[in-house]
C-alpha cells in the first residue's frame, strides 16, 4: 500500500490494539488481553462499523514497535484504539485513545474506572464500546445495543477463571491447553450456566484432538460434544455452539448430510462474522475451491491479516489448477507468518504438492526449530524427504516413528500418513492396508480422501470406491473425483 494514502476520517474501520498491562503484575496480563478481546467482540456487533480487526489478528502487535501509520496500512483500517489497564485493590482503570491512524490525529480519549466485579466489568465494556462508536459516528441499533449489554455471567470468579482460560488457550501448546481446560472447569463450577466457558473448553478439546494431536481424537470429540450439548440446553439459539458442533460432525462423525445443511446455511445467509472451518476447509475437501475464493473475498474486508486467507486462497488456486498463482500467494505470505504454526504446517504441505521441495523443507525446518510438538504430519514429511534423498535408514527410522504412534493409538492420524508414504512410493497395496486402518480408527485426515493428490492414481480401485462410500461423500451426491481433475 502506498505510504502516502490517507484513510478518510469518515471511514468506519478500526483495530483495537492489545491493552498494555500496567498493573505491575505480569500474571494479570490475562485481564488486559481479556478486556481487549471483549471490546473487539462487542464492536463486531455494530453493523455501522464496517470493519473490526479480530483479536487473533492483533495479538502480534502486543510488543510491536511499529508506528501507528504502518499498523493502519497493514490492517487497512482508518482508526486505531490504544490504551492501558491498571488495577488498584479491587478497582480497575482503563485509559483509551482513539486515533486516526494514517494522519495520527487524536479523535478521542477517555478514562474509565470501575470495581472488579461482574456487573461493573461488563458495564465498563459496554461504556467503552458506546464511546468508541459515538466518536466514530457509528450509530448503534437497539437490538445491537441489547446484544452488547448482554452479561455472559453474574459471577466475578467465573469470569476471572474464564479470562485466564482464554489466555492459556491462545498460547496453543499442550501444557497451556491442559491449564485452559482446568480453568474453564473452574469457571463452570462458579457458574454452571456460563455458555462461553463450555464452548471454549469444547474448542480446546476439538483443536487438541484434530489439529495439535494432544488428545486421542474420538475421546476429544466425545468430551467436546458433551460440553456443546450442555451449552445448547442453556442457550438453544447460540450460533457459535452450532458452528462448533458441525465442525466436530465433519471431522469426527463424517456426517456429511448434517454438515452440508449447515454449510449451505452459512453460504446463503453470510451469518458468520469471521471465516470458519466449515466455510473454508469443508468446501476444499468436497471439491468446491471456487466457493472458498468467494468466501475469502467476503471475509478479507473485515480481517485482511487473518492467517486463513492466504493459505486457503493458495490451496483453492492449487485445486483449480492455477499453480503459479498459488505459489505467488504463498511466496508473498511467507514473511508475514514465520512464527505461525498453522501457516507453516499447511504451507509445508502445499509447497510439497506444488513440487517446491526446498521451500517445503525450509518451512518444515522453521516448525521444528520453533515448536516442541511433533505430530504425525511432521514425521511423514521427514519420512518422505529422507526417502526422496535416498536416505533409506533415515526414512525407515521416521516410518517406524509413525508406526509407533499408530500402535499407541495416538491422535494426529498416523495411519493416514503412513498410507500417504506408501502412496508416494507407489506401493498401493500397502496404501490400502493403511487407509483401511485409518478408516477403522476414524482418523480425522480421512476427510481428505476425495481431494488428496497422492491418491489420484487409485480412485478407480474398488477398495477406494468402497472407502469413499463408507465415509459418506456419496450421501450428499458427491461423485468420485476424476483422475485428472
Amino acid at each position: 500500500m502506498d505510504n502516502d494514502i490517507v484513510k478518510p476520517f469518515d471511514e468506519k474501520s478500526i483495530a483495537v490494539l492489545p491493552l498494555k498491562n500496567l498493573t505491575g503484575n505480569p500474571d494479570l496480563e490475562y485481564i488486559s488481553d481479556g478486556m481487549t478481546d471483549a471490546i473487539i467482540s462487542r464492536l463486531t456487533k455494530i453493523k455501522a462499523i464496517k470493519k473490526v480487526i479480530p483479536f487473533t489478528s492483533i495479538q502480534s502487535y502486543k510488543r510491536s514497535d511499529k508506528k501507528l501509520k504502518e499498523i493502519t496500512q497493514e490492517l487497512d483500517v482508518s482508526s486505531i484504539l490504544q490504551g492501558n489497564l491498571q488495577m488498584s485493590g479491587n478497582q480497575i482503570k482503563i485509559n483509551l485513545q482513539l486515533i486516526h491512524g494514517s494522519s495520527n490525529v487524536h479523535l478521542w480519549s477517555e478514562e474509565y474506572t470501575k470495581e472488579w466485579k461482574s456487573d461493573e466489568i461488563f458495564e465498563l465494556q459496554t461504556e467503552v464500546v458506546e464511546g468508541i462508536a459515538a466518536n466514530m459516528n457509528a450509530v448503534i441499533a437497539q437490538d445491537e445495543l441489547a446484544d452488547i449489554k448482554k452479561i455472559p455471567t453474574q459471577s466475578k470468579d467465573a469470569y476471572s477463571y474464564y479470562l485466564q482460560g482464554e489466555f492459556q488457550r491462545n498460547k496453543g501448546n499442550e501444557l497451556s491447553y491442559t491449564n485452559a481446560i482446568n480453568l474453564y472447569k473452574n469457571a463452570i463450577s462458579a457458574d454452571s450456566n456460563f455458555v462461553e466457558a463450555y464452548v471454549d473448553m469444547a474448542n480446546v478439546w476439538h483443536m487438541g484432538g484434530s489439529v495439535w494431536g494432544f488428545y486421542e481424537e474420538q475421546i476429544a470429540w466425545d468430551n467436546a460434544k458433551v460440553l456443546l450439548e450442555q451449552a445448547l440446553k442453556i442457550e438453544p439459539t447460540n450460533f457459535r455452539v452450532e458452528e462448533e458442533l458441525n465442525t466436530g460432525r465433519f471431522f469426527y462423525d463424517w456426517n456429511f448430510e448434517l454438515v452440508e445443511k449447515f454449510y449451505q446455511k452459512i453460504l446463503d445467509n453470510s451469518i458468520l462474522d469471521k471465516p470458519s472451518v466449515i466455510s473454508l476447509d469443508y468446501p476444499i475437501k468436497t471439491g468446491r475451491p471456487e466457493e472458498v475464493l468467494r468466501t475469502i473475498e467476503y471475509y478479507i474486508i473485515n480481517d485482511p491479516s487473518n492467517v486463513f486467507h492466504p493459505f486457503f486462497k493458495a490451496e483453492a488456486k492449487f485445486y483449480l489448477g492455477s499453480k503459479d498463482e498459488a505459489l505467488k500467494i504463498l511466496t508473498q505470505a511467507d514473511p508475514l507468518y514465520t512464527d505461525n504454526w498453522f501457516y507453516l504446517r499447511e504451507s509445508t504441505k502445499l509447497y510439497f504438492y506444488l513440487g517446491e521441495y526446498e521451500k517445503s523443507k525450509m518451512q518444515l525446518a522453521k516448525i521444528v526449530k520453533q515448536f516442541p510438538d511433533y505430530p504425525p504430519i511432521l514425521m511423514w514429511f521427514n519420512t518422505i524427504y529422507a526417502q526422496m534423498e535416498g536416505n533409506t535408514a533415515e526414512a525407515t527410522k521416521y516410518l517406524d516413528e509413525l508406526k509407533n504412534e499408530y500402535s499407541k493409538s495416538s491422535s494426529g492420524s498416523p495411519a493416514w500418513f503412513i498410507a500417504l508414504y506408501y502412496a508416494h512410493d507407489k506401493d498401493y497395496d500397502k496404501t490400502f492396508e493403511w487407509l483401511q486402518k485409518s478408516y477403522d480408527r476414524h482418523e480425522v485426515e480421512m476427510t481428505w480422501l476425495r481431494e488428496e493428490p497422492l491418491l489420484a492414481p487409485i480412485r478407480n480401485d474398488l477398495r477406494y470406491i468402497e472407502l469413499y462410500q463408507n465415509i459418506g461423500f456419496t450421501s450428499i451426491g458427491l461423485p468420485i473425483k476424476k483422475h485428472l481433475e
